[in-house]
């Protein structure tokens, strides 16, 4: 009789670790991609911003951008989000990248791309990059945000989640025992 209740007790354990260590990951995963996601629209969204505030002026060849257009978190030095307008060799940078560059692959004409970069403090960057035609000129627009504090949010929500989980599994193995004891 102990011996089944032994197996029984191991397999149960076994089945529901399993299952909560699954759950998890796949929780965990989601909010990974449930947050890139949401900074991906944003940065593709200030991309757009920053196409809307170019002036290009053909006659005199000269660009400039609308300061009014651009949010002021793009002109504090390493606040954490960043861009870079290429026009043809000419290249503007937001005031937060202070002298550093972001360096990325443009795509084709009417296209983005999101990769993953490191900024200009080392810190690990969402980098979307798309290439745009405006006036008969391509301008490729890179926008970048900071991880960093996207990644601690995650670690923290994963870290609570793991002990909210496994204080669930306690309550599970012993009801369970209860259960196959009594039977």
């Amino acid at each position: 009789m102990g011996s089944l209740q032994r197996r029984l007790d191991l397999g149960l354990v076994v089945s529901l670790v399993i299952v909560f260590v699954t759950q998890w990951l796949i929780v965990s995963a989601f909010m990974r991609t449930l947050t890139e996601g949401q900074t991906d629209a944003r940065l593709k969204q200030d991309s757009e911003i920053l196409l809307a505030a170019l002036k290009l002026n053909t006659e005199k060849k000269k660009t400039t951008l609308n300061p009014e257009r651009i949010a002021p978190i793009y002109k504090r030095p390493f606040s954490g989000r960043y861009f870079q307008i290429q026009i043809n060799e000419k290249i503007v940078r937001s005031r937060s990248l202070w002298d550093q560059a972001l360096t990325f692959t443009s795509p084709p004409i009417g296209k983005s791309l999101s990769s993953h970069a490191i900024g200009p403090q080392g810190q690990k960057l969402l980098l979307k990059v798309s290439t745009y035609q405006k006036q008969n000129r391509n301008i490729i627009i890179a926008v970048a945000e900071d991880l960093s504090k996207i990644e601690a949010e995650i670690k923290n929500f994963q870290s609570r989640y793991a002990l909210f989980s496994f204080l669930i599994l306690i309550v599970l193995i012993v009801i369970q025992r209860k259960i196959v004891r009594s039977g």
